[in-house]
């Protein structure tokens, strides 16, 4: 991230599910790093992932779902290598910021409600090719978190605890929920809650920012 600028960024991702072999079909884990972030001062970015050439997509009770960030600090002692980051010791782990607490609802459905997993390409139909079973009791990061965009298909969630799924659900199918959704859930991780989405706020007539005019479901982007 940018340590001099304040404005919001919007990242946009593309995921290959037929990418070496398979392997993002297999993953059992997604992990959103932010580096050179300062809390207070950078925003978190809006995140849109792009699923495509994925047949389903089954996020399991084992499967995790995390955002973190890293301080400026701690990115120029331990320099990222072809712009991959790991941290080097337990400590340096242990330092990260938890973007996504268990212990903390409204961090975590902030964190929620800047991202967007868009599944537009997977046509299951009456078949249920989107599977979200997340009630790990206590557990952290153990949730899928952000809005699901997936108008082909059904989708199952399971999970009623405060743990489980954080975000809405766009779809022209049919949504089988196991468990509640809480009212500050529902509202506080809804894509864009906090309105500052690039062009979706009042703007100068002068203003030029990017807008989302429109979703064509039949193309990837």
């Amino acid at each position: 991230m940018d340590t001099t600028s304040t404005d919001i960024g919007v990242a946009v991702v593309d995921i290959d599910g037929a990418a070496n072999d398979g392997l993002f079909q297999k993953a059992e884990g997604i992990s959103i790093n932010l580096l050179n972030y300062t809390a207070g001062k950078q925003k978190i970015p809006y995140i849109i992932f792009n699923f495509y050439n994925f047949k389903t997509f089954n996020f399991s009770a084992s499967s995790t779902y995390s955002m973190r960030a890293y301080t400026p600090a701690q990115v120029k002692a331990n320099a990222p290598v072809d712009n991959k980051y790991y941290p080097q010791t337990t400590a340096q782990y242990n330092a990260r910021l938890d973007l996504t607490p268990a212990d903390n609802t409204k961090v975590r459905y902030n964190s929620a409600a800047h991202v967007m997993n868009n599944f537009n390409t997977i046509n299951g139909g009456d078949d249920a090719a989107i599977t979200l079973n997340s009630n790990r009791g206590s557990e952290e990061n153990y949730s899928f978190i952000g809005t699901i965009l997936a108008p082909h298909t059904n989708i199952i969630i399971q999970g009623g605890s405060q743990y489980s799924f954080a975000g809405n659900v766009i779809t022209n199918r049919s949504i089988y929920l196991d468990g509640n959704v809480a009212v500050d859930k529902a509202f506080g991780a809804n894509f864009n809650a906090d309105g500052k989405f690039p062009g979706t706020s009042d703007l100068e007539s002068t203003t030029k920012v990017p807008r989302i005019l429109s979703v064509n479901p039949a193309q990837r982007r």
